[in-house]
């Protein structure tokens, strides 16, 4: 599995954008500044026009084809309901930075699920769906070791959550 548009991403957009200081998404622009991006960067938010002096996308599905990371700096349902357009847009990997799944309780449980692939909504029988291409997009149903991400120090029973696909044995 080929880490780098995670690790490495010529390319990211962001979902969430936006310059409100009550949002993540300043931060993570100034940060990917400060480290020294200079790659592509899309903004995503349909309230606006533009974010950080450029054009900024309504969805996913405006994005060119290829795009190596998208961040979600959105609520758990709005992941939930836009995943299948990223894996749509041909997006390489995707950061979750979001709140509202499991530690939300039985609600944001449902939503995990449902990202994992394990919850509604069900497909009629003998349907073909786009879910196949999502956990493409997602690489490995294996879990990855958090020690794989720069500077990171894991926790024992930290792993990185395989978007849509399940783990081993479950």
């Amino acid at each position: 599995m080929d880490l780098r548009p995670l690790l490495a991403p010529r390319s990211i957009a962001i979902v969430g954008a936006s310059e409100s200081p009550d949002s993540w998404a300043p931060e993570f622009e100034r940060s990917l500044r400060h480290v020294g991006f200079r790659g592509e960067l899309y903004p995503i938010n349909p309230k606006y026009e533009t974010v950080w002096g450029r054009p900024c996308l309504d969805s996913p599905l405006e994005l060119p084809r290829g795009v190596d990371l998208l961040v979600f700096l959105v609520p758990a349902r709005l992941v939930v309901r836009m995943i299948d357009d990223v894996a749509k847009a041909g997006v390489r990997a995707v950061m979750v930075v979001s709140s509202g799944f499991a530690e939300a309780g039985e609600e944001g449980r449902a939503l995990q699920a449902e990202l994992r692939g394990e919850g509604p909504p069900s497909p009629p029988a003998g349907a073909r769906t786009e879910r196949r291409g999502v956990r493409e997009l997602r690489g490995s149903r294996r879990p990855v070791r958090d020690d794989a991400s720069a500077g990171a120090r894991p926790r024992r029973d930290q792993r990185h959550l395989p978007v849509g696909g399940r783990w081993p044995g479950r």
